[in-house]
């Protein structure tokens, strides 16, 4: 996994989320079905932005950042 600075903004963090979520779109879309090394990778790496997100929730619970729900 990419070293991730610890004191990323709420903004940032949610670039980067849905930056990983585009390149998982892309590696489905070449139909595979098992989780490649790339896709892990983005996996693991948009948990590690979850945890250290500064959440900011909305009024059905989720994370207007991350989209991680409350605890």
């Amino acid at each position: 996994m990419k070293e991730v600075n610890l004191l990323m903004s709420g903004p940032e963090i949610q670039a980067k989320i849905i930056a990983n979520l585009k390149r998982i779109e892309e590696e489905a879309k070449n139909g595979l079905f098992t989780l490649s090394k790339r896709a892990k990778a983005a996996v693991e790496e948009n948990k590690h932005l979850r945890n250290i997100c500064p959440h900011e929730y909305d009024e059905l619970g989720f994370c207007i950042y991350c989209d991680k729900e409350v605890d």
